[in-house]
C-alpha cells in the first residue's frame, strides 16, 4: 500500500511538474507582456507629451533615463524605423543599427496598436522579449516606443520553482515511507479484513472478518463487515424464496412476459412468451429483434408507439411496452387476441352483410311504393307493383332469417343453395328489381342481346340476384 501510494504521488508530481514546466513559461511571458504593455503605453503618452512641447529633445538620453528608472531596456524608434535612442547602445553606435521597421513587434504596433516578439538579440547577446507601442504626436504617428526584457530571468525563476518542487516531492516520499513502517501492523489487519471481504464477494456468505484488532478504526470496519455479511445471508435466502414464488407466478400466467435491459436484450421470459415466440434454447442475453423479426416490434422498442397488435405465425398478439420503475430496462407484455380478432372480423363482416343484403330489396320496395303513388297507373299495374313489393318483402324476410342464422352461428360464411339457372334470367330479375328505382331517376337499364345469356350457371338465385343488384345499384 505504501509503495502504491508512493508511486501515485511520484507519478502525480511528475505529471504536474511536466504540466507546470510547459505552462509556466507561457504564463510568465503573458504576465510580463501585460506589465510591459501597461508601462509602454504610459511612457509612450509621456514621450508624446514631451515631443508635443519640444521636437528637439535628446531622445537617446531620454531612453537611458527611463531605463534607469524602470530597470528595462528602452528603445525609441521613429516612424521610418530608425533607432533614435537605446539604453543599451552608446549614441555613437546608433547609426550602425539595422532599420527596425520590419521587426515583428513594430509591425504589430503599426497594425494592432501594440506588438510583441521573442528572439535572440545580437546586440546584447541574450534571448529577449520585445514589446512595442506607437507614439502619437498631434494625432499622427511619430514613431514607436519599445521595452525589452531578458528571458533569462524567466528561466532562473522556473529553475528555482522546479528545485523547490523536487525537494517537496522527496520530503513527501520520505515521510510516507516512515509512516508505512509505523503502520505495518495495521496493514496486516487490513489484509485480514480484505480476505474476508474477498470471500464474501466470491459468494461465501459464511465468511467473517476477524475481531479483537489493535486498530479501533479497523475493528469498527470488521464488525460492520460481519453485520453486513449476516444481512446478506438473510437477504439471499429471502431472495431465493421470492424468486421461486415469482417464477411460479410468471409461468402460470397466460400472458407472455419479456423483461429487457436498456439495450433491448432479453433478461427474463416466462413460459407463455417462449411458447408464443417459439423460443428455442436460451433466450436470455439475446436481442429481442434477433428472435422476433417484426417492424412493429422495432417501433415499439424505440418508443415511437406504446402498444401494437401483430400477427406471428398463425396467432394474433397485442404487445404493450412499459419502462421499469428503476429505468434500467422495460417489460413487454403479450396477450393472445386471436379469438377476439376473429370475433371482431365476424362482427365487421356481419354488419357488411346486413347493409349490402338489405339495400337491394329496400330500394326495390321504395321504388314500387313511389310508383303506386302515381295515379296514372291502372289497377292491373298497381296489382303488379304490389306483387313485386310482396316479393321484395319476402326477400327481406328471408335475408333477416339468414342474418339471424349467421348471428346464431357466429360465422361469416353464408349458407348457399346452388341450382342450375340461365344467366339471362339472373340478369332479367336484377334489372326487373331495379327498374322502378331507375325510372324514378329518369334512367333506363338495358340488357344487351348476346348468346352468353343462354349459358347455364350453378348459383344460389336469391343471393346472386342480390349481389348483381348491389353491384348495379352502386
Amino acid at each position: 500500500l505504501t509503495l502504491a501510494a508512493g508511486g501515485i504521488i511520484l507519478t502525480t508530481m511528475l505529471v504536474l511538474g511536466l504540466i507546470f514546466h510547459l505552462n509556466t513559461r507561457h504564463y510568465i511571458v503573458e504576465t510580463a507582456t501585460d506589465h510591459l504593455r501597461s508601462q509602454a503605453l504610459m511612457l509612450a503618452e509621456d514621450l508624446s507629451s514631451l515631443l508635443s512641447r519640444s521636437r528637439s529633445a535628446d531622445i537617446d538620453s531620454l531612453a537611458d533615463a527611463i531605463s534607469a528608472v524602470i530597470g528595462r531596456r528602452v528603445t525609441i524608434i521613429d516612424n521610418s524605423g530608425r533607432v533614435l535612442g537605446d539604453s543599451e547602445i552608446e549614441p555613437s553606435g546608433l547609426d550602425s543599427i539595422d532599420n527596425h521597421i520590419g521587426w515583428p513587434e513594430i509591425r504589430g504596433a503599426e497594425t494592432h496598436g501594440w506588438g510583441r516578439s521573442k528572439r535572440y538579440s545580437h546586440t546584447i547577446k541574450k534571448d529577449m522579449l520585445y514589446l512595442a507601442v506607437p507614439v502619437m504626436v498631434s494625432g499622427e504617428r511619430w514613431g514607436y516606443y519599445r521595452i525589452s526584457l531578458p528571458l533569462s530571468d524567466f528561466t532562473l525563476l522556473r529553475s528555482n520553482l522546479a528545485t523547490m518542487a523536487a525537494w517537496t516531492l522527496v520530503a513527501g516520499l520520505l515521510l510516507l515511507f516512515a509512516f508505512g513502517w509505523m503502520w505495518r501492523s495495521t496493514f496486516n489487519e487490513i489484509k485480514e479484513v480484505q480476505e474476508a471481504a474477498r470471500r464474501l464477494i466470491a459468494g461465501d456468505l459464511s465468511a467473517r472478518s476477524p475481531t479483537g484488532l489493535k486498530s479501533l478504526e479497523i475493528e469498527m470496519i470488521s464488525h460492520t463487515l460481519n453485520r453486513l455479511a449476516e444481512s446478506w445471508d438473510a437477504t439471499s435466502r429471502e431472495l431465493v424464496d421470492r424468486n421461486l414464488k415469482l417464477s411460479a407466478i410468471l409461468n402460470s400466467m397466460s400472458e407472455g412476459l419479456v423483461v429487457l435491459d436498456q439495450q433491448h436484450r432479453i433478461t427474463l421470459t416466462n413460459r407463455a412468451a417462449k411458447e408464443m415466440f417459439h423460443f428455442k434454447g436460451e433466450a436470455e442475453g439475446r436481442f429481442l429483434l434477433e428472435l422476433v423479426r417484426n417492424p412493429g416490434i422495432q417501433d415499439l422498442l424505440e418508443g415511437r408507439i406504446s402498444e401494437i397488435d401483430f400477427d406471428y405465425g398463425e396467432r394474433h398478439y397485442l404487445a404493450h411496452l412499459s419502462n421499469l420503475v428503476s429505468n434500467t430496462g422495460s417489460v413487454l407484455v403479450l396477450s393472445d387476441i386471436t379469438r377476439l380478432q376473429n370475433l371482431e372480423q365476424t362482427r365487421r363482416d356481419f354488419v357488411a352483410n346486413v347493409s349490402h343484403e338489405l339495400r337491394t330489396p329496400l330500394s326495390a320496395i321504395a321504388g314500387y311504393a313511389e310508383a303506386l303513388e302515381d295515379e296514372g297507373h291502372d289497377l292491373d299495374k298497381r296489382r303488379d307493383f304490389i306483387g313485386r313489393i310482396k316479393r321484395q318483402a319476402g326477400s327481406m324476410s328471408r335475408l333477416v332469417e339468414d342474418l339471424l342464422e349467421l348471428s346464431s352461428l357466429e360465422s361469416a360464411a353464408a349458407k348457399l343453395n346452388p341450382v342450375l339457372l340461365r344467366a339471362g334470367s339472373l340478369a332479367s330479375r336484377t334489372v326487373e328489381n331495379l327498374a322502378p328505382a331507375a325510372r324514378a331517376r329518369s334512367q333506363e337499364i338495358l340488357i344487351s342481346n348476346s348468346p352468353d345469356w343462354d349459358f347455364i350457371v350453378k348459383a344460389d338465385e336469391q343471393r346472386t340476384v342480390q349481389a348483381l343488384g348491389n353491384l348495379l345499384d352502386n
